[in-house]
């Protein structure tokens, strides 16, 4: 009976070995030393500091922008209806232009899922793409990347927005904050 839990042993100890260990050494070896391109981001423009951003809404709510020393915050106070917005809008010092293979990466972080976040880019005044509309059922920061080549973007930009939208009415404080804004180019 001992041979057989000794040999019952082996084989399930060689088995570990064949299915788990040498699968994972193998990848983690060839990753290691063999060369193989990927997918690198590049950042052209960047704002950390969140400077010269200015407020619109498009209701008479209470809400409002500030800096907290680093990240942006959109606050909206008060009674609310789904569907309201406050936005941090900058027309000053951005991207010059957009290439077919640009992106935007921003790390975003809401109070709730009744609010979500949206990245607006305005190519001229009058014709503005939605790039990210997006709740978040945590209060974590999420890295979001976006490729701009999907919404059909290239050329100058007039403006970039940062807002938050109210999906459903209420009455408790919202708010949604961003950092580490940047423009870049992918790298293939």
């Amino acid at each position: 009976m001992k041979a057989l839990n000794r040999s019952l042993t082996r084989n399930i100890l060689f088995c570990i070995l064949l299915l788990v260990i040498l699968p994972i050494s193998y990848v983690t070896l060839l990753n290691n030393l063999v060369y193989h391109p990927g997918l690198r981001l590049s950042a052209e423009w960047e704002d950390n500091a969140f400077l010269d951003w200015k407020t619109n809404k498009n209701a008479p709510i209470i809400g409002g922008i500030s800096n907290e020393g680093g990240p942006l915050k959109i606050n909206m106070e008060g009674a609310r209806n789904g569907g309201e917005i406050v936005a941090a809008q900058k027309t000053q010092n951005i991207p010059a232009d957009l290439a077919s293979n640009d992106y935007i990466k921003v790390s975003i972080m809401a109070s709730s899922i009744a609010v979500a976040s949206r990245v607006v880019i305005w190519t001229d005044f009058e014709h503005p793409h939605e790039v990210l509309v997006k709740t978040y059922n945590d209060s974590a920061w999420h890295q979001e990347i976006v490729l701009l080549s999907f919404f059909e973007l290239s050329g100058n930009i007039s403006m970039i927005e940062l807002s938050m939208k109210q999906l459903e009415a209420s009455d408790v404080n919202e708010w949604v904050l961003y950092k580490e804004l940047s423009f870049g180019n992918l790298d293939f």
